[in-house]
């Protein structure tokens, strides 16, 4: 996916043991001439899968379209008949930002006897291992780069290059980054770091993490900070809120920044509220921007205008939530006529070629675990904060793609 976002809170270490159940076929048929199979969350005519979301807390906004995302991509499945005559379903638990509380929703989804699991969450990772254990296949957002470990666990962009965004901010003149964080999460912070080490082998040099939350920490307070360190550009591990805050502060206080860039924020419905006072902002895209007239990106508003009409589409986790789930139906179809988490999982580690009907880069999944994603598209919210715009629909951090 993406770069590594941030949300939630901090917590404790919890030790979880999920039980697998043994899946087999049996020699007959169900309804329909489906195969009838027995295992984790598989039926003659339905597969059930489980939704791991940050819905509330601390960050929460950025991540709360995935649902309407995944709604869409498996509308579109099950509408063409589901994947060998199997409808997709999901039920969907809240983390609430909270480690704990991802650990055991987890696990509670798994107990539940869902097939596996889709995360869009950062405080996932205490669930990791014993889901690994389990043979529980996990398809979603990786919030850190360390999650690549786990063959159970299959993402889009495991590993993120930030050598682009560090070409993105030298072209617009920028030479040390204030970097600025909403909270304090570990796996925030660890990524914050994957950052700043890029940003300064590329040439950049760049301040410590400066952290702000809205109510919490006064904006002013923290520009002084940056433009104490000499700062001329910030980068934003932040929600939007928290960013149009930090730079309506940094204008009103004379910062003369060249570059401001937000890992989070690509969203159509944040710019009635923070649109003005976020204008030239920029965002580093991980798929075929919103803007695109790109069959894709129409067949993508389609099935968010049939499936999901009350949400806006050109919001970054609705797409991320929508190539996810596209994701999980590639490797149902994978698995082939009698579906088990080990077919899933080994079926999708076979493709090659995928590229979710067009909406990012071809990846191999055998390997992208391990390949970074290094070209991304940039787009910027315009001088009246009503739209966004592309700046670069593909640099890479190799030098390659547009100047």
């Amino acid at each position: 996916m993406t770069s590594r976002r941030l949300s939630g809170l901090s917590g404790a270490v919890v030790a979880v043991t999920l039980l697998a159940g043994a899946a087999s076929c049996s020699s007959g048929s169900g309804s329909d001439g489906v195969a009838a199979c027995t295992g984790p969350g598989v039926t003659a005519d339905q597969v059930r899968l489980g939704m791991v979301l940050s819905d509330s807390g601390p960050g929460s906004d950025a991540f709360s379209s995935a649902r309407a995302g995944v709604n869409a991509r498996l509308g579109v499945a099950n509408t063409a008949g589901g994947v060998n005559g199997r409808r997709i379903t999901y039920e969907w638990r809240d983390d609430t930002s909270s480690q704990l509380e991802s650990n055991q929703v987890a696990q509670d989804l798994v107990k539940d006897g869902v097939f596996g699991l889709l995360p869009v969450t950062t405080v996932f990772g205490d669930a990791l291992e014993s889901l690994k254990d389990a043979g529980v296949p996990v398809v979603g957002f990786a919030s850190l780069s360390t999650w690549a470990r786990y063959q159970n666990f299959f993402s889009y962009g495991y590993v993120v290059d930030p050598t682009a965004i560090a070409r993105y901010i030298q072209q617009a003149g920028g030479s040390k980054v204030g970097f600025v964080m909403t909270g304090s999460v570990d796996s925030a912070l660890q990524t914050a770091q994957e950052y700043r080490d890029a940003f300064e082998r590329s040439g950049l040099r760049t301040t410590e993490t400066v952290p702000y939350v809205h109510g919490v920490d006064s904006p002013n307070q923290t520009i002084s900070k940056l433009i104490a360190a000499d700062a001329d550009t910030i980068i934003g591990f932040t929600v939007p809120t928290d960013l149009a805050e930090l730079v309506v502060a940094a204008r009103n206080m004379g910062m003369n920044l060249k570059s401001t860039v937000s890992l989070v924020g690509y969203d159509q419905s944040q710019l009635p509220t923070v649109g003005r006072d976020l204008a030239g902002v920029s965002f580093d895209v991980h798929f075929r921007p919103f803007e695109s007239s790109d069959p894709a990106i129409e067949s993508y508003r389609a099935a968010m205008a049939k499936y999901s009409p009350e949400t806006q589409p050109a919001q970054q986790f609705a797409m991320l939530g929508y190539i996810y789930a596209d994701m999980f139906v590639k490797g149902l179809e994978q698995a082939g006529t009698c579906p088990t988490r080990q077919s899933f999982m080994t079926g999708l580690r076979a493709v090659h070629d995928y590229n979710a009907g067009g909406l990012i880069e071809t990846l191999d999944f055998a390997t992208n675990a391990s390949v970074p994603l290094s070209c991304y598209a940039f787009v910027r919210i315009n001088a009246t904060g009503t739209d966004f715009e592309v700046v670069n629909e593909r640099l890479c951090g190799g030098g390659t793609g547009g100047q």
